[in-house]
């Protein structure tokens, strides 16, 4: 880029400016800054900003999901940067188009053949492009800033839309991808060739997600799945004892199990999981050949071989990942109560280390990112970093903008969970949406605990439950429409959950959600896995260090989040309901940095508080 970048904006926010010149230093000193910043900050314009002020060659930009590319985009776009972008490959595949994708594993092994055989027009048109850059960087100008809008441009040009915007790496200077790109290394690696973490500067958004970082990781087997590769033996691979045993053992373990309740975990000796697999290099082996048969026969019978499944693939995949050092293996309650194994991580350094660590510099960026001595010992990031706390800097950007309630009387507390607690949490919340006009987003620590309280709500206001396998749209969709009918609705959600991290309710810029309501702390469950997590840390921190960093950091920045999902826009006012007398401990709110406006102790006196912060905040029904 020619001269001095321009900040496509009239002027700067306040701490911009500073952000743009920390990060500008932390790429020329190749260290790491910590940005914490609440919504409405400009938090992506600053870090591109400085980005450019450094002249960085190649950044690495990861978010969580495909949705959050967007506004990377249209920040760059802005800027006039040159960029790509990345997100699930069998998402973009044309052939796969209306058809459920297979897992990105095996889609990965049918593209491979596919390519292999000449058997996709798309790649193949590709490959014989002389001039590929220019064709693909004008549909990403023409698709910007949608993400499925560019690759719907790509595609109608006859392309294969992820290789073509694998091509253009080498001619940008920013890759807007999702966190597998950066946090799987046999992802990073067949991507980015000959390029390693060290050539890439890499900007981490929505980094609170770090803290779940192993479930990048988690594999799952059922016994359908043993049972299906148990049949593909049968047709496949007949002369395979070796499978077949493999198959028994597997099964026979499986059945033995006894799942835990819904939503928690209960750690297995993993040791048992691979005595019966053995040699997770030959499953891998001998799912290759059973793919390969699978494909021959797709291709003659003229169906889609991009959609081809194999089950062995699926047992390779979890018996690799069981067989990590730092992975633990779990039984769980899986659909129909049957029980389902899990492999997962319990150290998330398994994750973060390497490309944290071994990139050119590091901006991780949030507006509830943990302490900086959790992003150290609990990510194992080792080498030299600043922090920049714009409310630490700037003073509190919400002052004025909630009004905050704490209830003494509510609780979530396990030994003090009860018919009563729930029917009383569910008082609580009736009272607050009587009053409250908009939405009121009800936020529970777990799918029981919303279960039990929604199930006692009256009724008087309409609401709307986030299911375990409900779209969001459609929870989305259904809370806009009675809001349109009623003038306001309840939203019942799970605090980390697939609604409070990552769905916006505005409207004209504006926020419709008025009250935020915590039913409980969100503190991880109890379980085996949580269990784990804490006495791999304790090795490292100490027992009590690492109770902290696993349940009250956690609590902590799903509460944040969750009361995140109010103010969105510089106009937006809530109201703020910390249902739990736990949010009054030193802890807890030492981390949470609110203003307490009220304290209550009865129904009676939280419905007068409601009335006086609406009152204040000029949201009176």
């Amino acid at each position: 880029m020619e001269g001095e970048p321009r900040f496509p904006y009239p002027s700067f926010r306040p701490g911009q400016k500073q952000v743009a010149e920390l990060v500008r230093k932390t790429v020329e000193e190749g260290g790491v800054l910590y940005l914490k910043a609440p919504t409405g900050f400009g938090k992506t314009a600053a870090v591109i900003y400085g980005l450019l002020l450094a002249r960085a060659e190649r950044v690495l930009y990861v978010v969580r999901t495909r949705n959050e590319l967007e506004p990377v985009v249209r920040e760059l776009s802005r800027f006039g940067a040159r960029f790509s972008i990345l997100y699930s490959a069998r998402r973009m595949c044309p052939l796969l188009k209306g058809e459920k994708p297979p897992p990105p594993d095996e889609f990965w092994e049918n593209c491979r053949l596919l390519r292999l055989k000449g058997a996709c027009k798309y790649y193949e048109n590709l490959v014989e492009l002389k001039d590929v850059k220019g064709p693909v960087l004008r549909a990403i100008e023409r698709g910007s800033p949608s993400p499925y809008r560019i690759v719907e441009e790509i595609a109608a040009l006859g392309l294969c839309p992820f290789f073509a915007l694998k091509s253009v790496i080498d001619d940008v200077n920013f890759v807007v991808a999702t966190y597998p790109y950066l946090f799987k290394p046999d992802i990073f690696e067949s991507v980015f060739e000959p390029h390693d973490y060290s050539d890439f500067v890499v900007v981490v958004d929505e980094a609170h997600s770090l803290m779940d970082a192993g479930s990048m990781m988690e594999e799952r087997l059922r016994l359908r799945d043993v049972e299906a590769f148990r049949v593909e033996l049968e047709r496949y691979a007949r002369d395979s004892t070796w499978g077949f045993t493999v198959a028994e053992r597997l099964s026979s373990l499986i059945r033995r199990l006894r799942p835990p309740p819904e939503g928690r975990l209960r750690r297995i000796n993993k040791a048992l999981v691979l005595e019966a697999v053995e040699d997770p290099g030959a499953l891998a082996d001998l799912a290759a050949e059973i793919r390969v048969e699978k494909f021959r026969e797709a291709l003659s019978a003229g169906s889609s071989a991009a959609s081809v499944r194999v089950a062995a693939a699926r047992v390779a995949a979890f018996a690799s990942i069981a067989s990590l050092e730092g992975v633990e293996v779990f039984v769980a309650r899986g659909k129909g109560g049957e029980p389902e194994l899990r492999a997962i991580p319990v150290d998330q350094c398994i994750v973060t280390r390497e490309p944290l660590n071994k990139a050119r510099a590091a901006i991780l960026m949030s507006g509830t990112l943990p302490p900086e001595r959790f992003m150290r010992d609990v990510l194992c990031i080792e080498r030299r970093a600043s922090t920049f706390d714009a409310e630490l800097v700037y003073g509190a950007s919400l002052s004025g903008r909630y009004y905050a309630i704490v209830t003494v009387e509510l609780t979530s507390r396990y030994d003090e969970r009860s018919e009563e607690m729930y029917t009383l949490y569910a008082r609580y919340i009736d009272a607050v949406a009587s009053e409250t006009p908009g939405i009121t987003l009800a936020v529970y620590p777990s799918y029981e605990l919303l279960e039990k309280i929604s199930s006692r709500l009256s009724g008087v206001t309409p609401h709307v439950e986030e299911g375990r396998e409900s779209s969001i749209d459609e929870v989305r969709g259904e809370a806009l429409r009675l809001l349109e009918e009623k003038g306001r609705v309840i939203v019942n959600a799970v605090a980390g959950g697939k609604l409070v991290e990552g769905v916006e309710f505005t409207r004209d810029g504006g926020s419709l959600v008025h009250a935020v309501f915590l039913a409980g702390v969100p503190y991880p469950q109890p379980d085996d896995y949580t269990r784990s997590v804490v006495e791999r840390l304790e090795e490292k921190v100490g027992r009590e260090q690492a109770e902290y960093y696993v349940f009250t950091v956690q609590a902590y920045v799903k509460a944040r989040q969750a009361l995140g999902r109010a103010i969105r826009g510089p106009e937006d006012r809530a109201l703020y309901i910390l249902g739990d007398r736990r949010y009054l401990s030193r802890k807890l709110r030492e981390l949470m940095r609110l203003h307490y406006h009220r304290v209550v102790y009865d129904l009676e006196s939280f419905t007068n508080a409601v009335k006086e912060g609406l009152a204040r905040l000029g949201l009176k029904h």
